[in-house]
């Protein structure tokens, strides 16, 4: 399920679609990361991300010439240590 928030009409009930979006983009990250490290022979342990996005201002209200798209999506990726794996 996929919702928008309260201010958009929508009832919060699950993740926004630019949430989604963010998680599918993430999702993405994760596969090429592992098809790398399998060609590598190398013992990833476990990979984390952090996903920070910055969409236009006012972009979800359409105000204007809004943007509405994002302005940046930026993507850690940080190798777990084998102590934060359990």
């Amino acid at each position: 399920m996929i919702d928008e928030p309260v201010i958009m009409a929508g009832i919060k009930e699950s993740a926004s679609p630019l949430k989604t979006l963010l998680a599918s983009l993430t999702d993405c990250e994760n596969a090429i990361a592992n098809f790398v490290v399998k060609e590598m022979d190398f013992d990833l342990l476990g990979i984390e991300f952090d996903v920070q996005s910055e969409p236009g201002p006012n972009s979800m209200m359409g105000k204007g010439d809004a943007c509405p798209y994002f302005q940046t999506i930026t993507v850690k990726a940080i190798k777990q240590r084998p102590s934060s794996l359990f």
